[in-house]
């Protein structure tokens, strides 16, 4: 026997086997539905991760730029000459 007649062979007496019981088959296909639903869930958590991570870069980004501004680089060389004078 080729490999195509093996395989009918086996799904044939799968289905003879769900046909005997239909729990296996419902179980089969809430296992199928779990995991569309986990797939689901992750892509949808990583897109929001991903703007989660895109916004908390910008809002550091601003931080550091409005810091910048708030000192003026003269008071950052006096503090330091005052430090390496003592």
């Amino acid at each position: 026997m080729g490999a195509i007649e093996e395989g009918g062979n086996i799904a044939r007496a799968m289905i003879a086997g769900l046909k005997e019981s239909p729990i296996t088959l419902g179980l089969m296909a809430l296992n199928v539905v779990f995991l569309v639903y986990i797939f689901f869930t992750q892509h949808e958590d990583n897109q929001i991760r991903r703007e989660l991570t895109s916004l908390y870069v910008k809002q550091q980004t601003d931080i550091a730029t409005i810091l910048a501004k708030c000192i003026d680089p003269s008071m950052i060389e006096n503090l330091l000459r005052q430090r390496n004078e003592q």
